[in-house]
This record gives C-alpha cells, sequence and structure tokens, in this order.
C-alpha cells in the first residue's frame, strides 16, 4: 500500500466502497424478500385457520342436521308425511355433506401429489346431468333455474370422477351466487376438432377484476368472514384449476359485476368415438330442476 500513488490510493478506496454498498444493497434486497415471505406466510396461517374454522362449520351443521332428523324420525309420534319430509331433508344434508367431504379428499390427493388420471370412455352429457343432479340435492326450496344444453351422444376418454368433480364445484358456484328468486344457470358442451368445450355460465352477482387475480387461491373466500352472504370453503375453484391441469385442459373466467360469470373449460377429446359397452344403455337426464327426489 506504501508504494502505491495517490490517485492508485483513491481508485483502490472507491473499489472498496462500491463493493460495501453493493453488499449493503444486496443485505436489504435479502431483508425486504425475508419480510415478503414472512407477511405470506402469516398470510397463508391466517387463510388457514379460517378454513379450518369454516369447514368445522361446513361439516358439522348438516351432520347434527341428520342426526336430530334421524332422531325424529324413530319416534313413536312421527307420521308417514312427516318421516317423508324428514327423509328428504336428510338426503339433502347428507348431500351437501358428500360434496364438502369429496372436496377434501380431491384437495388432500392433490396436495399430497397422489391424484392419478384413471382415465375411461364414457358419454359427457351423461357426467353433465349427474354434476347438475349432484348440486340441485343440495338445494331443497331454494331451486336455480339450471338449463344443460349438451349433445348426449358425444363421448371422451377422460377421468370421468374427476370431470365430475370440475362441474359440480362450477355448478354449485354458479348457483351460489344467484339470486333465488330469478337466477338461471346454463351448462353447455360444445366440440371444438379435438377438444371439448365446457361452458357453466349464470347470470349472478359477478366477480370483481381484482377478485378474479386471486379466486385460485387455496383456502380463499372471496366472501369471508363471520358475516358472509354465501356458503362454501375456499376450496373449490383452486381444487377445479388444479384437476383441469392434471387433465391437460384449459380453464377462464369471464365476469362483470351485477351481470354475471361464464367459466369455461376445455378438455382434448383423445381417441373416444366408439360408446363403451358399458354406457350402451340409455339414460335419464336431470334438467327437471322443480322434480322432487322422493
Amino acid at each position: 500500500m506504501s508504494n502505491l500513488s495517490d490517485q492508485q490510493l483513491l481508485d483502490e478506496l472507491n473499489l472498496r466502497f462500491e463493493e460495501k454498498n453493493r453488499l449493503l444493497d444486496e443485505q436489504k434486497q435479502f431483508m425486504a424478500d425475508l419480510k415478503t415471505v414472512n407477511e405470506k406466510l402469516l398470510q397463508s396461517e391466517k387463510l388457514k385457520s379460517h378454513f379450518l374454522s369454516n369447514i368445522k362449520n361446513e361439516i358439522n351443521n348438516p351432520m347434527t342436521s341428520i342426526m336430530g332428523l334421524l332422531r325424529m324420525n324413530l319416534s313413536d309420534s312421527v307420521t308417514t308425511e312427516s318421516a317423508q319430509k324428514n327423509t328428504r331433508l336428510i338426503y339433502r344434508e347428507a348431500s351437501v355433506l358428500n360434496f364438502q367431504m369429496q372436496n377434501l379428499f380431491m384437495a388432500a390427493e392433490l396436495e399430497a401429489g397422489v391424484a392419478y388420471i384413471d382415465l375411461k370412455k364414457f358419454r359427457c352429457a351423461e357426467v353433465v346431468a349427474e354434476a347438475i343432479s349432484h348440486v340441485q340435492s343440495q338445494m331443497g326450496d331454494h331451486q336455480i333455474d339450471c338449463v344443460m344444453d349438451a349433445d348426449v351422444n358425444q363421448t371422451i376418454l377422460s377421468d370421468r370422477n374427476k370431470l365430475l368433480v370440475i362441474l359440480s364445484n362450477l355448478i354449485s358456484n354458479a348457483h351460489k351466487f344467484c339470486d333465488a328468486s330469478s337466477g338461471r344457470v346454463t351448462v353447455a358442451l360444445n366440440k371444438m376438432e379435438d377438444h371439448l368445450l365446457f361452458l357453466v355460465s349464470d347470470n349472478g352477482v359477478g366477480i370483481s377484476d381484482e377478485d378474479r387475480a386471486n379466486i385460485y387461491d387455496r383456502f380463499n373466500q372471496l366472501d369471508a368472514g363471520t358475516t358472509k352472504n354465501y356458503g362454501g370453503h375456499g376450496l373449490g375453484l383452486s381444487i377445479v384449476h388444479s384437476l383441469v391441469d392434471l387433465l391437460d385442459g384449459t380453464m377462464k373466467i369471464e365476469s362483470q359485476i351485477g351481470k354475471g360469470t361464464v367459466v369455461s373449460v376445455i378438455l382434448p377429446i383423445e381417441n373416444a368415438s366408439d360408446v363403451s359397452p358399458l354406457f350402451e344403455e340409455d339414460f335419464e337426464l336431470f334438467s327437471d330442476t322443480n322434480e322432487e327426489i322422493f
């Protein structure tokens, strides 16, 4: 150092200052990144805590209703008419409980990475009708007009159960955010060369552009809190999005506040030109939303 000229000494000091400033900038960026990660972890814990509280109610409420109605049916004073009414209510609550549990099981499989594709050939209209029936069975007296527009003979080679979960969640969401007196849900199926397009549309409250950016987040609910107006557990759309990816498909959500929402899901048809013998027999389409179960 003693042999360095004044200019060389200044250059060396400048280099060391620049290095120190670079290290300080890196440290600041690291601390900022650490703060962001910590905030996300805290938010995730809050969402999980809210989810656990919410799903506990979503499961406990129908189970409590089922047990209470069964006790009433076991009473010596119950009449045939009241027993039939109670049985319809039990069926509705059991349908709600089954829907919640199926979503939980599917979410657990996706989280654990053990959700595998089970390819089968089936008629798409049958699955659409079954999904509508599943959702309608949970509605009770609060029926929403639901219309199916599908080619009865269109077949697909895919995972039938996962498609049923996808459609059930989309139809359930559409019902949930529609007005009971004027709500309308349409489930359409269209062929696009080597793909199938499923459209689930409603005339409900709609989704804002800001909320649409977060609708796939697991445990997240746009209508959250103790005074929320709509049911659910915040898993539905995250499950749908993951299952569509698993089936090598794509999905898109278009919505306007006060005008409704349209969800499109595109899935590959694969090689499904012939109907499997398992589904050769005719089936009934559950398109009449006012039909009584019993």
